[in-house]
């Protein structure tokens, strides 16, 4: 039978607090899987029903529901589990006939269902898991605008709520579902569609920042496919240290804890950390070499006019010396021809220092000397205009004491962090998420206040930055896919992390845990 809402009801001191206490728990609570078991739970509780199912629709957006999928089954007196249940939205069944008709519908026993009612009880589930199913009371549950977006069953209301029902027992503690019953759980329903509702909502929008940060990620590294992985390598490390400073018990971080919120927080900061790197030069990313590639061609080519230069030179010389009276093949003859080979392996062991610099290893100031002397290497173009065999701009990168970046082109890979800030300063983060601009600022802060961009100490860089500071220089160090160094073994980073962590760059304490719990083996290959 239906109820006819139409009809005055007065709730109880009791039912009224019930209510409100069941409304904050529904407003507080954002995980649709934990909302959906907390709606039915304060159901059966509330109207003292042993067992509970809830359907939701299969409706998104704009496409119109036809079927009712089981999303959740509780039962206090068996506890063999029901899924896979999908229902269309008609009358045949109770479930699809509330859904379709948006009645509330009570049945005393769902065995003995009205003549004249379309709908059948079959009881399939009853039979494959022993139990027995009787009294029922079933409500549509609609959001704001009136849309069905799922249905509540209730079955078997119970003269002594802690009783355990059985088939022997059924008939004598099992009593129907009444009025006041049916009005209460109306009133739950319309609670619990807000917060259904709310909670897809908020599902749909963490998935929409997880599928922007993920773009996010794509984007930076097809700009720098050298560095591909690293930013998921980072955050799977990142979170899987603050778990492990989460589960400390003694020592420094005892007490330290992060909730839920705080680990995506930490995850997409690390996830972030490199995007300002959309705004670095890509033939900056992804230099290799102290020389961009075109630059050594040049010299290349500038090597190889000096060479005619003085093949033209020797030949000259070689007519003047005909013509004084000289002898093809003398001794002023075979002068000149050593002269040339002399100065043309000159030039060539010259482009091979430049070469050998050019790699981005440690470079000794003997070198450094040698390049100054080829600086002064002036050759000629064939219509007179002198030229330089290095430019004073090449001639400062090829003296690179170590690494394949100048001053300049560092500061400018360094401001990628203030780039990242400045981006995700501006995105309207939620409250959970709202420190994920400033963890991602500070990744590469030092302790001593050495690091970048803002030279802060200990204090100012919080924890999850120092965290990932650790990470990312691990990842960085044991890569495989970066052109301008080898990758070090596991052993060596380590060595390299506790070296940093004794000079005051790196926090030593998250450098044990780091290592003492094998974090780095998430990711070794």
């Amino acid at each position: 039978m239906g109820t006819d809402f139409r009809i005055a009801h007065s709730l109880s001191p009791k039912d009224v607090e019930s209510l409100l206490e069941i409304g904050s728990a529904l407003i507080a609570e954002r995980d649709l899987n934990a909302l959906l078991s907390l709606i039915l739970r304060k159901s059966r509780k509330i109207l003292g029903a042993d067992a509970g199912s809830l359907y939701l629709t299969d409706g998104k957006g704009a496409t119109p529901s036809t079927q009712l999928i089981l999303s959740l089954s509780q039962n206090d007196s068996n506890e063999v589990k029901i899924n896979d249940i999908v229902l269309p939205i008609d009358d045949k069944s109770l479930a699809g006939y509330v859904g379709q008709t948006g009645e509330t519908l009570q049945l005393d026993d769902v065995y003995e269902v009205p003549p004249g009612r379309p709908f059948t009880f079959h009881g399939r589930v009853d039979k494959k898991t022993g139990y027995r199913s009787k009294s029922l009371l079933s409500v549509p549950m609609k959001d704001h605008k009136g849309v069905l977006i799922g249905v509540i069953q209730l079955w078997n209301k119970k003269r002594n709520p802690k009783q355990r029902l059985s088939l022997e027992n059924i008939h004598q503690e099992v009593i129907p579902f009444g009025e006041d019953d049916a009005f209460l759980l109306h009133s739950l329903a319309s609670q619990a569609a807000i917060a259904v509702e709310n909670a897809k909502l908020y599902q749909d929008i963490t998935s929409l920042f997880e599928g922007f940060i993920r773009a996010s990620v794509t984007a930076i590294e097809s700009r720098d496919p050298t560095t591909s992985g690293h930013s998921e390598r980072v955050a799977k490390l990142t979170v899987a240290l603050a778990k492990a400073v989460d589960a400390t018990e003694v020592g420094p971080f005892r007490g330290m804890t992060f909730s839920r919120e705080e680990f995506v927080e930490i995850e997409y900061a690390s996830l972030l950390h490199d995007f300002g790197k959309i705004g670095v030069k890509e033939s900056i990313l992804v230099k290799a070499k102290k020389l961009y590639p075109l630059e050594l061609d040049t010299i290349r080519d500038r090597k190889d006019l000096i060479h005619r230069e003085l093949e033209v030179v020797s030949l000259e010389e070689k007519v003047r010396h005909l013509a004084a009276g000289g002898k093809v093949g003398d001794n002023a003859w075979k002068e000149i021809e050593f002269e040339l080979k002399r100065k043309l392996r000159e030039i060539d062991r010259t482009f091979a220092v430049i070469e050998t610099s050019n790699e981005p290893t440690h470079l000794l100031q003997s070198v450094t000397d040698e390049l100054r002397e080829f600086r002064k290497i002036v050759g000629r173009r064939p219509d007179g205009r002198p030229f330089h065999l290095i430019d004073q701009d090449q001639l400062e990168r090829l003296s690179i004491p170590r690494g394949s970046l100048s001053e300049k082109e560092r500061r400018q890979i360094e401001a990628h962090v203030t780039h990242t800030y400045e981006f995700l300063r501006r995105i309207p983060w939620t409250m959970e998420l709202r420190k994920i601009p400033d963890i991602a600022h500070a990744h590469h802060e030092k302790l001593n206040g050495q690091g970048y961009p803002r030279s802060i100490g200990q204090p100012e860089i919080p924890i999850a930055s120092q965290m990932m500071a650790v990470t990312d220089i691990y990842d960085a160090l044991v890569a495989r896919d970066r052109p301008y160094k080898r990758a070090l073994t596991v052993q060596n980073a380590l060595d390299i992390l506790y070296a940093e962590a004794r000079e005051g760059m790196l926090n030593p304490d998250v450098v044990d845990i780091f290592v003492q719990k094998k974090i780095h083996a998430i990711t070794n290959p």
